[in-house]
């Protein structure tokens, strides 16, 4: 069975044989509202987990304290707390946001064709995908000796040049290529420090 987009072309024939579907196209603008609530519902928790006496304990660089060429490989700002949260607080947050949105047929139609359990899974792979596309942009800037926090313009912009223009043209229908990559965008070209 063949997938083709709302209004595209076919031959009659597949048309009368049944064996054509068409996709649900998504609102782009409505999707990407949908990535910003969100992400900023998990960044939201990841702020608190922060500031709790229970994160401390998992602030344990995720390189380990290990150097390549004696510089840090991440430096001591990337520990396993911010994944801690962020991939579970991003499932939890795409779930809720999802049951809601599914709520509202004004919303709901405009986004992905997903069950609130399928987005709750995308949240995991957006909250990896987040905290992984941080890493990059760290390990240039310890490479080139910049101390953590401080976010030099040129690097930041560097490291999000690739995957920007990976991701530069959408497609019509979600695919796996807009599930890895775009989570890595959103987290690639950050103001925070890395």
């Amino acid at each position: 069975m063949r997938i083709f987009p709302e209004g595209g072309r076919l031959a009659p024939a597949l048309l009368l044989s049944g064996s054509v579907q068409t996709a649900h196209l998504a609102d782009p603008v409505a999707c990407a509202a949908f990535l910003i609530v969100a992400l900023s519902g998990a960044g939201v928790a990841q702020t608190a987990w922060f500031k709790s006496q229970l994160s401390a304990r998992l602030a344990i660089p995720l390189d380990g304290g290990r150097t390549l060429f004696g510089r840090p490989i991440f430096g001591p700002n990337k520990t396993w707390k911010g994944f801690a949260v962020m991939v579970p607080a991003s499932g939890l947050s795409f779930l809720v946001l999802s049951v809601l949105a599914l709520r509202a047929p004004a919303m709901g139609q405009r986004l992905w064709a997903l069950t609130p359990w399928q987005y709750g899974g995308l949240g995991v792979i957006a909250g990896i995908g987040f905290m992984a596309g941080e890493l990059p942009n760290s390990f240039v800037k310890r490479q080139l000796g910049i101390p953590p926090g401080e976010p030099p313009r040129r690097v930041s912009n560097l490291t999000c040049l690739g995957p920007l223009l990976l991701t530069s043209i959408p497609p019509l229908v979600p695919s796996r290529h807009d599930v890895v990559f775009l989570p890595y965008v959103t987290a690639s070209c950050p103001a925070s420090p890395a």
